[in-house]
């Protein structure tokens, strides 16, 4: 397999998963759309990985291509911690470093790499040590302790979209996408909800994207 071919496979699937979340991100099912949304980075973040790591699957025919791929991502797992290193050295640490310094919504990036860790799972399983008791709100009343829940919060959506268009950005630099361009053409469709979905994700411009 060709590596356009394998990370424009995990980048439209990463766009489906933040595309579904936006699509719900106003009804009762809400809570859903955090753990698409942390899909969605995840997968963008596997995409630029299996990219420059091509020497896996490079010279081998698709289905042994995929087998190898399915072991070699295990090596991240889902430790956000894991991936932005190896980004990192992709990308360099200026375009990496001022997400994870910046506010979202008062959670810095950096807050939101430790939330995506427990939040894979938070997110679909009921837990016993809920990531919010990480960010407790300073009182002087002396009353019962209040939190901010990062799992609800608007900055979640905001950083793993930011994260991705920076990565998004890179690839466009190194090759074109055009089959994954058309793609995701037609998955957000021209109805509000994708044409709004476009605004914010692709900033109104897939074509700088993709």
């Amino acid at each position: 397999m060709k590596r356009v071919e394998v990370a424009g496979e995990w980048i439209y699937s990463a766009i489906s998963d933040f595309y579904f979340a936006f699509s719900i991100q106003d009804t009762k099912f809400r809570r859903y759309a955090t753990f698409f949304d942390i899909m969605g980075v995840e997968k963008i973040c596997k995409g630029i990985l299996l990219f420059h790591n091509d020497i896996i699957y490079k010279q081998l025919p698709r289905q042994s291509a995929k087998q190898k791929i399915e072991v070699a991502v295990k090596r991240w797992g889902h430790s956000f911690k894991k991936m932005l290193k190896d980004i990192d050295a992709i990308i360099g640490s200026q375009k990496v470093a001022p997400i994870l310094s910046f506010s979202f919504d008062g959670f810095t990036g950096r807050d939101f790499v430790e939330v995506f860790e427990k939040g894979y799972m938070e997110s679909r399983y009921p837990t016993a040590n809920p990531i919010y008791r990480s960010f407790p709100i300073k009182s002087t009343s002396g009353g019962s302790k209040l939190f901010l829940d990062p799992l609800e919060s608007s900055g979640l959506h905001k950083f793993a979209y930011r994260l991705s268009q920076e990565i998004l950005l890179y690839l466009k630099g190194v090759t074109a996408f055009p089959r994954l361009r058309s793609s995701v053409k037609q998955l957000v469709g021209t109805g509000d909800t994708g044409r709004r979905f476009t605004n914010l994700f692709f900033q109104r411009n897939l074509k700088k994207y993709l």
